[in-house]
């Protein structure tokens, strides 16, 4: 159900974007708190590439390339009590 308000549905979103950083982001530079995705994130999410499009997709750079990324929050990882009234 898509929330009745636009403030709800910022707010719904940016829930779910806070839940994919909490469970996805990860990096194992030193500056990063966490070396590894959650364990929820690599046996129950999904990773999903734009495979036709890699010029708006990729970001090249001197020392590698940023590759755009979509992941998938699944309604069942919020807490209910973190979704903004409808």
């Amino acid at each position: 159900m898509k929330p009745a308000t636009p403030s709800a549905e910022a707010a719904l979103k940016q829930t779910y974007l806070r839940k994919a950083i909490n469970e996805y982001e990860y990096s194992p530079a030193p500056e990063y708190d966490k070396s590894n995705m959650t364990p929820l994130a690599t046996t129950q999410g999904t990773l999903d590439f734009d495979y036709n499009d890699a010029d708006s997709a990729v970001e090249l750079s001197v020392d590698g390339a940023w590759v755009n990324a979509r992941v998938w929050v699944p309604k069942g990882w919020i807490n209910p009590t973190d979704f903004p009234a409808t």
